[in-house]
């Protein structure tokens, strides 16, 4: 029966017969098998890849309630009504007024005493999810 160090050595025996490009291939699959499972990582490194993925995460979100945000004040019926409404009163709807941002509390959205609605990408699940939370913050506008 092989012991443990028997099978190591096997191991390097086959990677060192591997030519130079297949050497690279395998190390490079090692290396991403580690990152994704966090082997070999200080948790430093940990913490800075979590940090990094969390940020991803937020420019993804954020760019996707902006598009999702243009798209409604072009496009919706309840919003195109309620901008048209509210200019008739003196406030002019705009993308600039309604900034997407992160959100701590559990909202989907806000209105500012300063006159901006907040949408908050965090907590934003979908199209209508968006639409319905323009809808009801421009009612305090």
């Amino acid at each position: 029966m092989a012991t443990p160090s028997d099978k190591k050595e096997a191991q390097q025996q086959q990677y060192e017969a591997l030519d130079a490009n297949d050497k690279g291939l395998f190390d490079n699959w090692v290396r991403a098998f580690k990152t994704n499972l966090g082997i070999g990582r200080t948790p430093a490194e940990k913490q800075q890849a979590s940090a990094r993925h969390q940020f991803e995460k937020d420019k993804s979100d954020c760019e996707r309630c902006e598009k999702t945000r243009d798209h409604l004040l072009k496009n919706s019926p309840i919003i195109l009504f309620m901008t048209e409404h509210l200019k008739d009163s003196g406030y002019t709807v705009t993308k600039e007024k309604m900034p997407c941002m992160k959100c701590s509390e559990m909202r989907s959205g806000g209105y500012a005493p300063n006159g901006t609605i907040q949408l908050c990408y965090n907590q934003l699940y979908g199209k209508n999810h968006t639409e319905t939370t323009m809808a009801h913050e421009m009612i305090h506008a």
